[in-house]
């Protein structure tokens, strides 16, 4: 209740009521009175606390603030303010309140952004916290019930637990972030503008635009950090379903979306690459102040951070260890104010030199609002699902163009998804990662569906046209949505997170049989997910590849079967055995009559092994007790004929032995168990009675007969046995009539008229059901180890049991006790010599007597111990069978007992045992009354079926016919030769014969057959859409290749390395096109080429390079070649827009491939492809040259043309040698030619315009260009004589002064390219320099072009070099051209008229300047040169990458310069740099190096070090003669041209090092007395050798 009203106050009119409230509320805080827990609560509290600021008056803002920020480290707080609108209110309070409190605001907002669900972008694994910044922080909670001290731990705070604050899922997720200039943003607005127009012709050429010219300009990531065009993208896929051409437009995003996946992938390789690590900020920070943008910036390293350098929110916006602020007081920019203790003072360049036109529009930079634009951009996994989102639908059209450029779109999305998102997206539970599963999951559904979609559209009966278009849709549909799992989902999760939709298409994908044999690898992928999925579905799918496996056995079987000459038997019998299980699918019953004659064939030879006899009888046992009746039937017929052929009348004259070799197969023990105890009870005749047919009849008739005319057929025994059998059948009305026969022989028996009971139909009627009982008997015996009862205890017992004398009741119990006994198996050879069972059959004759009452009580003993003597004695079964008086008497004992069920079954059992020979089955007709253990229930040879039911499944049906064909036909080829030529087989069933669809499908599924077929469409074509079409069908197979291999050659590469495609395709290669159309299919074939050689470089085919190269070298015409230049017919030729977009397609197109061709040669070693390449370049070469001099005045070039010119002009002159090979011009010539254009372009794209460091526009021109211009230095340096080539490299040095005219030429155009913000144009320029420095005149010429940057050259290349900001393939060129510049001996002192001085350094309070050798030293020493090397040997870094994309993502510096200028201008700008005072401009010369101390000889000491070095260099860096460690924690001034080492990451390349060995080798010979000591003390040389 206090607390309530105390927030109710916060909210009062009155200023000082509202400061009571709230120093209240903070006392209570501070004191513990209150817990955070209690305030986190309280959802107005934040209200009140954000409307603070709204009144008219103000106070205490520090303390709300405050408050605030210590709030936001808790996730409800977080997420009550969230819900006010925190983010916005702060982000527009900010600019309002003083720089102090702007920190506090940027605290608060770092906390807020830790859950904010609507920026899932937040959600980044790019960042790592520092240790030491972690122990610098604020207490920080983790998770939703943090374990501090407080009360907070001992309430409950109501936050859903499932849902977690960290990502675990992502290997990626931000680009660092890259401002843009004012140009840059007007670009990228009005290309957005034009994609959300209505006009298609504006949106089209839009997207040519973006692939062709923006999209080389700009790095890749910008289109995810401003993310409008790639959104406008997205939405123009929906197009795709639209007519009146809006097709077209899809398509087009497509291609853009194609490419910027590419690029992004490129960008992702290039951020992992050590060598260009760079600490630098791409730009000024678009919030930070530029009111001092020609002034100095240096780094402030403050010994306590605030607390945005351990913000995990600059991970999330691209940036690490710096806050994006708006303020001017980030902690490494000096404010203009002048608060900062460590500001410099202004100091201004004189001249305006070539090194400032880099920056001059760095005020444009100033009107954007980056920190909203970082919230809105797209991570990479964002964009990647995205695109999924969109793209899968458009897999449903009915374009198969479209169909093939979504599955490539898919493709290269699918390669950013496998860098981007981890598998463990499926364990975590944060907010981003179930947005991102929801998205996935409703993405595999929409594949699963479309897969389900086009298998269910080919089973349609459908035109040829429509059957391949869903047929090549599925196939590849499936393969890129098997490849996208594997990339996602662990198969042990597909159960737990997989919609029913995938389910069903990988189903119906694991039963397609030419899918299987074609991508075998994505087979077991699926049969792996399937099995997590559906057990039902892989348990049918498991049957049905066993059934296949038992088709080929059968098939191979049959064919080794045929083949003259030996034979392997054993393989053979394997064969077989397997062949039974699919009979009932093929019931190809010629296999039975082979397996029979083999079997035959191996018992008929005496020296056949036993383990061949025993595996052959193995089979022939399965085949008579086959679950299929026709196959059984089948076995025993061919069984019956080969016992004909050998027992045979014709046969009679032969030797009997030799006759029955045939059938000793069937004469096993095992074999003749088989035909008795299963085989006989197949057909119906042995135990069989029935009145209900004819069979049943007659063997009633044979019992009936004795009885009505004397003996009859049978004997008079045998005749009551069979009808006392009757009584145990299971239809009642024959054992109704078996107790009216039975009625007859005991009324005609001797003696009838004394025995009990008497005959009448009275007792007749009531015991039609006497022998069917219940519980039937166990008859088993044991059989114990030793014999418990002694044997004259059991004769003693068997004479109580004998003796007349004795009473009954002892009697009774003594034939108890003997049944006890008899239970041993062991018992009985001594009781069967006391003639037991003689005086048994004497008690129930006595009981059945008249007087038989009196032994009633003996009756059941009796027949248990009589029954047991019978299980255990045949023979004694066999006697007693034969005596029908003994059956007779048991049937009236029964008929005495028939109420007492015990002696009913004792007599039923016993009838069991006398009226049966052996035990069988006679369930089937009999209910008998005892449990039989005589034999199997069911066969031990009996085999399950893989299939049955499952047979009725139309994919299971069409699996198991295609691989009949394939098997029967051994391989696909066998069988599409055999469809080709139309020929019917009618050597098995047609439901077995594939039909026309199944032909086409297995056509269109092998990429062999596929594209024999699109070659042959392409001869026979008529048309141009006829050919097209085959190629596009073409372009299919090589994308299955793709998606379905990881690496390797796939089907369709290895197809085409066979098959003699080249002649197909040379007629529209040779010829030039005519019309549009001819264009449009030329076209498509170089696309197709293109592909094909991209997916073979890394193993290309020198037979397909041969001829490609022979057909580029082909005199007129040359089509490929000449379509590259227009004629002057063409030239002024007045075509429409759409025959304009096409010849560019076609000149891109070929310029790709051509690209591409280069690029194959990387591999290939064969002599004559290569010399046919060297030719080919020069030819090339001078194509190219007429590319970049067709376009109009410079300042009008065709900027798509010119792209695409020069990315092919950097790809040809990196061979070396190109030049070499023209018959008609000279090597230099075209060089010259080369360097004029060259030059031309840079002029016209970067030195007329100001530099353009800062820009992106252009920025692919200058690239492209400058890594030309290094190619082609190198390539005049191999073929020139001298070095007057150097001055054909020198235009015309000038300034932004209209007054003055350009007097000196040089190489002034090269230095604005070292400051580019592009690190790879830095290297690239500097490599130049590099390579023009190799001769004197070049370094002679650089140094001149130098004079108006303060420092000159030498300064200019040391501090590159020493920057530890920089990227070490800078740096290593650096190191490069300060080697060369050390190889031109240098004097000691100034000399007149001396070409090479060397460095000059002017000491400012002697006023002494230093040239030479001496300058050298003073420049190495006050640039603490040996320090910083001891530093970068330190941390060489041998790793190939410098992040793995498998388990982390960026390593991320801690202490990065967060000043968002590009370092590199701290080289050009660099006069206050040299000094810490202020200086007049007038009083310096530009062309010279100041250092601060005084100069006393040629080898000057250094300066005091500087506290900003690396954590250990306080302790590890050694320290010269009268050095001093600071005592005071403010650093001293900066010593000039003094690189501190900031405490930031560095990456110190392998090649960075080697270069620098290299540089110190110039130097020990230039000065090997200072060098030594240098080394000696910057240990060096233990660094370098340890």
């Amino acid at each position: 209740m206090v607390l309530s009203g105390l927030i109710r106050k916060l909210g009062h009119q009155l200023a000082e009521i509202r400061e009571r409230a709230l120093r209240s509320i903070i006392c209570k805080v501070e004191h513990n009175l209150i817990g955070y827990a209690d305030l986190i609560q309280e959802r107005l509290l934040f209200l009140r606390l954000l409307e603070w600021f709204n009144f008219p008056s103000v106070p205490m803002k520090e303390d709300v603030l405050s408050l605030l920020s210590r709030l936001v480290k808790y996730p409800p707080a977080v997420q009550h303010l969230v819900d006010l609108g925190a983010v916005e209110f702060f982000s527009k309070l900010r600019p309002n309140v003083e720089p102090n409190l702007q920190t506090e605001i940027d605290g608060i907002l770092d906390g807020l952004f830790v859950l904010l669900s609507e920026a899932p972008v937040l959600y980044s694994a790019s960042h790592q916290t520092n240790q030491t910044e972690m122990s610098q922080q604020p207490e920080i909670l983790i998770g939703y019930f943090p374990q501090d001290k407080s009360n907070f731990q001992q309430t409950e705070v109501p936050v859903p637990p499932v849902v977690s604050q960290t990502v675990k899922c992502l290997k990626f997720s931000t680009f660092p972030w890259l401002p843009l200039t004012t140009t840059d943003r007007h670009v990228l607005s009005s290309n957005e503008s034009s994609l959300r127009s209505s006009n298609q012709t504006l949106i089209w050429n839009t997207c040519e635009l973006l692939k062709d010219v923006i999209m080389q300009d700009f790095p890749a990531e910008i289109f995810l950090q401003r993310p409008k065009i790639v959104q406008n993208l997205l939405s123009l896929l929906k197009l795709a379903f639209g007519g009146d051409g809006k097709h077209r437009l899809a398509l087009q995003a497509v291609s853009c979306l194609q490419q910027l996946c590419i690029y992004l992938r490129n960008r992702l390789n290039f951020h992992r690459d050590p060598h260009f690590f760079s600490n630098k900020q791409d730009i000024i920070s678009q919030n930070s102040s530029l009111s001092y943008c020609h002034e100095v910036r240096v780094i402030h390293h403050s010994p306590n951070p605030s607390p945005g350098s351990s913000s995990p929110r600059p991970s999330v916006v691209g940036r690490t260890g710096q806050r994006p602020r708006g303020d001017g007081q980030d902690w490494d920019a000096v404010s203009s104010s002048g608060s900062n203790s460590h500001a410099h003072i202004n100091s201004r360049i004189s001249i305006l030199s070539p090194l400032d036109m880099g920056h001059i529009d760095l005020p444009e930079l100033e009107t954007e609002d980056t920190l909203e634009l970082q919230f809105q951009q797209l991570s990479l996994p964002q964009f990647c699902v995205f695109i999924l989102e969109s793209a899968v639908p458009l897999l449903k059209t009915g374009s198969r163009q479209m169909i093939m450029r979504v599955l490539e779109l898919l493709a290269e999305d699918m390669i950013l998804i496998g860098e981007a998102i981890s598998a463990d997206i499926w364990d975590d539970n944060s907010l981003f990662a179930i947005n991102m599963k929801e998205k996935l999951l409703l993405v595999f559904g929409s594949l699963g569906e479309t897969m389900c979609y086009h298998k269910s559209s080919v089973d349609l009966e459908q035109t040829e046209m429509l059957l391949v278009h869903h047929r090549m849709a599925f196939v590849s549909t499936s393969l890129f949505a098997v490849r996208l799992l594997q990339t996602l989902l662990p198969v042990e999760k597909a159960s737990e997170f997989l919609p029913e939709t995938m389910s069903t298409a990988l189903f119906l994908l694991s039963l397609d049989m030419p899918v299987s044999l074609e991508y075998p690898t994505i087979h077991e992928a699926v049969v792996a997910y399937l099995e997590q999925l559906n057990s039902e579905n892989y348990s049918i799918y498991k049957r049905a590849a066993e059934a296949i496996y038992s088709i080929e056995c059968t098939c191979n079987f049959l064919s080794d079967v045929g083949k003259e000459g030996e034979k392997n038997l054993l393989e053979l019998v394997e064969l077989a055995d397997q062949a039974l299980c699919s009979f009932s699918y093929h019931q190809h019953f010629p296999l039975i009559k082979e397996i029979i004659c083999i079997c035959s064939k191996i018992w008929k030879s005496a020296q056949a092994s036993p383990l061949l006899q025993g595996e052959s009888q193995k089979v022939f046992l399965h085949m008579l007790s086959h679950p299929l009746p026709q196959v059984k039937a089948e076995t025993y017929n061919c069984c019956l004929e080969m016992v004909k052929e050998c027992l045979g009348v014709h046969n009679v004259t032969k030797p009997v032995s030799s006759l029955c070799n045939g059938i000793h197969f069937l004469l096993h023990p095992k074999v003749l168990y088989e035909i008795s105890a299963f085989g006989m009870q197949e057909p119906q005749n042995e135990g069989y009675a029935d009145l209900e047919d004819s069979l049943g009849n007659c063997i009633l008739l044979l019992s009936q007969a004795g009885s009505e005319a004397g003996e009859g057929i049978l004997p008079c025994t045998t005749r009551l046995k069979s009808v006392l059998r009757l009584l145990l059948v299971k239809k009642l009305s024959v054992r109704s009539l078996a107790l009216k026969l039975l009625a007859f022989y005991l009324a005609n028996e001797e003696g009838a008229d004394t025995k009990r009971p008497i005959i009448d139909a009275r007792i007749l009627s009531r015991v039609t059901n006497l022998f069917i009982v219940k519980k039937p008997i166990e008859l088993k015996l044991d059989d114990r180890k030793e014999l418990l009862i002694k044997l004259d205890t059991v004769e003693k017992v068997h004479e109580i049991f004998t003796s007349d004398d004795v009473d009954l009741v002892l009697r009774k119990s003594a034939a108890e006790q003997l049944a006890v006994i008899l239970q041993d198996i062991k018992m009985h050879a001594a009781v069967k010599k006391l003639c037991l069972i003689d005086k048994i059959i004497e008690y129930l004759n006595e009981c059945v007597g008249q007087d038989g009452k009196v032994v009633e009580c003996l009756v059941q003993p009796c027949l248990t111990l009589l029954r047991k003597v019978l299980c255990a004695d045949p023979a004694m079964r066999v006697s007693l069978s034969q005596q029908s008086s003994l059956l007779t008497l048991l049937f009236r004992v029964s008929l005495i007992f028939h109420e007492d069920c015990t002696v009913v079954t004792e007599v039923a059992a016993l009838f069991c045992l006398l009226l049966f020979d052996e035990v069988s089955r006679m369930e089937m007709w009999y209910h008998l009354p005892v449990h039989v253990i005589g034999h199997h229930a069911v066969s031990p040879y009996a085999i399950v079926l893989p299939l049955s039911d499952f047979l009725a499944l139309k994919p299971v049906s069409d699996m198991l016919r295609i691989a009949w064909n394939l098997s029967w036909y051994h391989g696909s080829d066998n069988l599409l030769k055999q469809v080709n030529s139309g020929t019917d087989n009618q050597e098995f069933l047609d439901t077995l014969k594939l039909s026309t669809k199944d032909s086409l499908i297995l056509k269109i599924t092998y990429a062999a057959s596929g594209l024999q077929d699109c070659f042959c469409s392409i001869v026979q074509a008529t048309a141009h859409r006829d050919v097209r079409a085959a190629v596009t069908r073409m372009s299919f197979y090589l994308l299955n290749d793709k998606l379905s291999l990881k690496g390797g050659i796939g089907p369709c590469g290895v197809a085409l390395k066979s098959l003699a495609w080249h002649t197909v395709l040379n007629r529209f290669l040779q010829v030039l096109p005519a019309c549009t159309e001819d264009e449009k299919l030329l076209i498509d074939i170089i696309h197709f080429l293109n592909k094909l050689m991209k997916e073979q470089r890394k193993n290309p085919s020198v037979e397909f390079l041969n001829w490609i190269l022979e057909l580029l070298l082909r005199h007129s015409p040359n089509p490929l070649l000449d379509l590259l230049v227009l004629t002057e017919t063409q030239a002024r030729e007045e075509i429409d827009d759409i025959r304009t977009a096409i010849r560019q397609q076609l000149q891109k197109e070929l310029i790709a491939l051509f690209n591409t061709l280069l690029l194959s040669f990387m591999a290939v070693t064969d002599r004559k492809c290569l010399e046919l390449l060297y030719v080919f370049q020069t030819q090339l070469a001078l194509k190219l040259l007429q590319c970049l001099r067709v376009t109009d005045a410079p300042h009008f070039y065709g900027l798509p043309s010119l792209e695409r010119t020069l990315r092919g002009m950097a790809h040809l002159t990196a061979f070396q040698g190109w030049s070499s090979h023209s018959p008609l011009t000279r090597p230099l010539d075209i060089c010259m030619k080369y360097l004029s254009g060259l030059l031309e372009v840079i002029t016209s794209f970067y030195v007329e315009r100001g530099g353009n460091a800062m820009s992106f526009m252009g920025k692919g021109v200058t690239k492209s260009t400058v890594l030309c211009l290094l190619h082609l230095s190198h390539e005049m340096m191999a073929h020139a004589r001298s070095s007057e080539w150097i001055s054909l490299w020198f235009l015309p040095l000038g300034s932004l002064s209209e007054e003055q005219t350009p007097t000196q030429q040089g190489l002034a155009w090269l230095i604005p390219l070292w400051v580019d913000r592009d690190p790879e144009v830095r290297f690239t320029s500097l490599g130049l320099g590099s390579a023009l420095t190799t001769f004197e005149a070049g370094c002679v010429a650089l140094t001149n072009s130098c004079q108006n940057i303060s420092g000159g050259l030498w300064g200019t290349v040391v501090n590159i070099l020493l920057d530890q900001s920089e990227c070490s393939m800078v740096r290593r060129e650096a190191a490069f051209i300060l080697q060369n510049l050390l190889v031109i001996p240098m004097p000691m002192e100034t000399i007149k008229d001396y070409t090479w001085q060397g460095p000059c350094v002017h000491d400012e309070d002697s006023g002494l300047s230093l040239i030479g050798k001496p300058a050298l030293q003073a420049l190495l020493y006050h640039c603490h040169f040996y320090e910083h090397l001891n530093q970068m040997v330190k941390h060489c870094y041998l790793g190939l990458y410098r992040f793995d994309l498998n388990s982390s993502a960026f390593v991320i510096s801690e202490g990065r310069d967060s000043n968002g200028l590009d370092d590199s201008f701290k080289f050009w700008r660099a006069p206050s740099r040299m000094s810490s005072q202020d200086h007049d401009p007038s009083s310096l010369s530009t062309t010279e190096t100041m250092v601060a101390a005084s100069v006393g000889s040629a080898e000057i000491q250094p300066p005091v070090q500087s506290v900003v070095l690396l954590p250990e260099a306080s302790r590890d860096q050694p320290m010269a003669q009268g050095e001093h460690e600071p005592t005071s924690s403010r650093p001293p001034p900066h010593s000039p041209l003094s690189a501190p080492l900031p405490q930031q990451c560095v990456f110190v390349t392998a090649s960075l090092l080697s270069a620098i060995c290299s540089l110190l080798d110039n130097l020990l010979v230039i000065a090997p007395r200072d060098t030594v000591n240098a080394f000696g003390k910057a240990h060096l040389i233990e660094l370098l050798c340890g």
